[in-house]
């Protein structure tokens, strides 16, 4: 996958650096890569949709959605920063689509403890996402019609994914506990990754 990846970037690169009238190859390349960016495309996605049900089955049978979700991560990518990284993609969209599927009491731990209104951490999240919802469609058109239709496009959807980011974390916040279990203490936080002190 990674050469598959790297290949398109030295495509797309190439298409800008060879001469017009040397692009004897090249056309066929620059043609082909949208057909392997489309089956990178389709592996991802078929990943993500294989985790999604994953979670989605651990979470109706009560197990922690943290680990369910270092579980099926670390069983299709391994372990490490990608990993990490994808962890924290994949809460965020369960957090988004089934946090009502989520209870406080389906994480580890025998004593829990909330934190979502400690200094109005969790009406301030509500408050983002609302400037954020209500500022998104004046700022596509102010950028659209001052400077181009492509940019605008782009940012609001870089925008649209803040949005769900928030929300999700609004979410999170009431639902993912401090717990104590046995003689460890596990900090979470939002959408971020578990710490666990002894």
């Amino acid at each position: 996958m990674k050469s598959l990846a790297l290949g398109c970037i030295a495509i797309f690169i190439g298409s800008y650096i060879v001469p017009e009238p040397n692009k004897i190859i090249w056309t066929y390349l620059e043609s082909g890569r949208y057909f392997i960016l489309a089956i990178v495309l389709l592996f991802e996605l078929t990943a993500i949709l294989t985790v999604y049900f994953a979670l989605k089955t651990a979470i109706r049978q009560q197990h922690d959605p943290d680990i369910s979700i270092e579980n099926s991560i670390n069983k299709y990518f391994g372990e490490g920063t990608i990993a990490t990284l994808l962890s924290f993609e994949v809460r965020m969209w369960s957090y988004a689509l089934l946090a009502s599927k989520v209870q406080t009491t389906h994480f580890i731990g025998e004593h829990y403890f909330s934190y979502h209104e400690k200094d109005g951490a969790q009406s301030n999240l509500l408050g983002f996402a609302l400037l954020i919802a209500f500022e998104m469609p004046l700022m596509h058109l102010l950028i659209h019609f001052t400077y181009s239709p492509l940019a605008a496009n782009i940012i609001t959807f870089l925008t649209l994914f803040s949005l769900v980011f928030f929300i999700a974390e609004y979410r999170a916040v009431s639902r993912r506990p401090i717990s104590l279990a046995k003689n460890k203490l596990i900090i979470r936080y939002g959408l971020f990754q578990p710490l666990t002190l002894d």
